[in-house]
């Protein structure tokens, strides 16, 4: 399993479509959504069931600390 860390994977837009394109492959891919520590996780992806990290962007504890286990950051 291929664990992909998705920045911006909050937004309705973009990262909407990355996380869903993802879920598309469940026996092969998985997502976890990195998000601002200061972001609500919205209500779409919280019914996704799909995991977000809180991070502080401007702090390297935080960053590593969120970025563990990961094959690929998009």
């Amino acid at each position: 399993m291929i664990t992909v860390a998705g920045a911006g994977g909050t937004s309705s837009d973009l990262g909407r479509a990355v996380v869903t394109s993802i879920q598309q492959y469940p026996d092969q891919l998985q997502a976890v959504v990195i998000s601002r520590a200061s972001l609500t996780v919205p209500e779409w992806l919280q019914q996704t069931g799909i995991e977000a990290r809180k991070v502080n962007c401007c702090a390297d504890d935080s960053l590593c600390a969120a970025l563990q286990d990961f094959h690929t950051v998009g």
